[in-house]
């Protein structure tokens, strides 16, 4: 009987009295492994119940009509009404369980030739040749934070060893859709002007700069001189298009995009 089995075993027989904190904590830990996204709805539900089992009926002002996805998240935390935090723990247990219940046990897997593990990429070496390979196929490889930290790593790897050189590709039907709108709903303690200015630092700013920096191995001292020429420039280039991008990203032509996909989204 593998852990999930036995959890859900331990799960049926303590229904009756609500699952223990124990068990709330085991479903919190499990939901990170489900293979593939439960979809908005099940999340908006995974939020409220765990919201109210942790604090309780929902008690914070309602959001402003510009940021939807908060707004999304209150209505589904204030639609539980008073429904106490031990049913709600309970209620939650449940719902991860039958997401869970479908895959069966998890079996994490390791690309041949990799030295690392990656939980948005399939990154292996062979003949001198690494392949980093987007895998986000059922997100058409949108990248979202872990990735684009992901890349890093994979790339300050590849630089390190022998690899002459190094293909980026995408798993499935699409080779990447671009930056992942959900990066948008993570809104930090600095609201939207501090979102902007880490985005552009961290998911551009240091993912160019290890594309600059990348391959100290395989250059020939003849392309030693050609790049020394062109790497402060390109570092320059790239320090003026983070301002940039920090600057578009608090359009209001940048909201109003957002917003009408989300929106488009919704209606389907």
């Amino acid at each position: 009987m593998n852990e999930n089995q036995r959890n859900r075993q331990l799960h049926t027989a303590d229904s009756m009295m609500g699952a223990t904190v124990e068990q709330f904590n085991c479903a919190k830990s499990q939901m990170g492994t489900l293979k593939k996204d439960p979809g908005n709805e099940a999340k908006l539900k995974i939020y409220a119940l765990f919201k109210q089992a942790t604090q309780g009926p929902c008690n914070t002002p309602k959001p402003g009509m510009l940021d939807f996805v908060g707004k999304a998240k209150w209505d589904a935390w204030k639609s539980l009404g008073s429904v106490s935090q031990e049913d709600a723990r309970q209620q939650y247990v449940d719902l991860i369980d039958s997401l869970l219940a479908p895959e069966g046990p998890v079996v994490a897997t390791q690309p041949t030739g990799s030295a690392a593990t990656f939980d948005t990429l399939l990154v292996s070496t062979e003949d001198n040749v690494t392949t980093i390979r987007f895998n986000r196929p059922q997100k058409k490889n949108a990248i979202n934070v872990e990735m684009y930290n992901e890349i890093i790593k994979a790339l300050e790897e590849s630089g390190k060893d022998d690899s002459v050189i190094t293909v980026i590709t995408g798993s499935g039907d699409f080779y990447c859709s671009g930056n992942d709108l959900t990066n948008f709903t993570k809104i930090p303690e600095g609201g939207m002007q501090q979102m902007a200015k880490d985005g552009a630092t961290f998911c551009t700013l240091n993912f160019i700069h290890n594309f600059i920096d990348i391959f100290n191995k395989s250059l020939t001292l003849s392309k030693q001189l050609i790049r020394g020429t062109e790497k402060e420039r390109l570092h320059t280039v790239n320090d003026q298009e983070v301002d940039r991008l920090v600057e578009r990203w608090l359009s209001d032509e940048c909201m109003q995009a957002i917003m009408s996909f989300f929106q488009a989204k919704a209606k389907l």
